[in-house]
């Protein structure tokens, strides 16, 4: 089920929002999703008092050629390290819909798929609290098994693209010199069911002095009991030259 479109919206300046229970809440404003909030006008017009993620954040005044200094005044003003956003905005953002568990997914496994996020995210399902993530580089994952049940449902995410963890304030996967220190979900955000005995992990580890190759297989299992499963692979080798199929 993809979860593409419009959202409820809240900027969360103050950070207030979990202490006053915004999750059990209708929030108010409105954005797409997939997308960045900076991207579609939300946040502040930056300034010289804007607080850059960026420990290099530009010096104004003295230290700056004089043809660089009008660019430090409010009315036109210009980043001298980066490309300067038309918006900026570095905290808590709060984006929640309606979802509809369809009657023929009850019993299975359900997942909130979130590919890529900026930064740390947390998650409610009609105000049960689902967990929290904080990667940069795999899709942001929740369960909602326990908490879903057919029908409708209000998911509530919350977005915070603070400095989280130390990874060096100019790496560039969170700082401002390249992709903007943007807050949102970008690419495929989607609610997935499956069977409650699943395919956790799964890695190949070639040995090509040996044409070999170690698979290692993790499973999931939801169902409270053991199972018996049946795991069937499948492997062609390429002919001298060509392509793996």
């Amino acid at each position: 089920m993809s979860l593409a479109g419009r959202w409820r919206f809240a900027l969360d300046p103050g950070d207030r929002g979990v202490r006053g229970r915004w999750f059990n809440r209708r929030l108010a404003g409105t954005i797409r999703l997939p997308g960045s909030l900076q991207a579609q006008g939300r946040g502040l017009r930056p300034s010289p008092r804007t607080p850059w993620m960026a420990n290099d954040a530009a010096v104004w005044g003295i230290h700056l050629p004089r043809s660089y200094r009008r660019f430090a005044r409010p009315e036109h003003f210009k980043t001298t390290l980066w490309l300067t956003p038309r918006r900026h905005y570095q905290g808590p953002a709060w984006y929640q819909r309606e979802i509809v568990i369809p009657r023929a997914w009850a019993g299975r496994r359900l997942t909130l798929s979130l590919e890529r996020c900026h930064w740390t995210t947390a998650c409610w399902l009609d105000g049960r609290p689902l967990g929290t993530n904080d990667s940069l580089s795999v899709p942001h994952r929740y369960v909602l098994t326990n908490a879903a049940r057919p029908g409708k449902a209000r998911l509530t995410l919350r977005v915070d693209n603070r400095y989280a963890m130390e990874v060096g304030r100019d790496a560039h996967s969170v700082s401002d010199h390249t992709q903007t220190n943007w807050n949102g979900v970008i690419g495929r955000m989607t609610v997935e069911a499956t069977e409650r005995i699943w395919i956790e992990h799964l890695s190949v580890a070639p040995d090509v002095r040996r044409r070999a190759a170690l698979v290692t297989l993790t499973l999931g299992n939801a169902t409270g009991r053991a199972a018996a499963v049946r795991v069937t692979a499948r492997a062609a080798l390429a002919p001298p030259g060509g392509s793996h199929r």
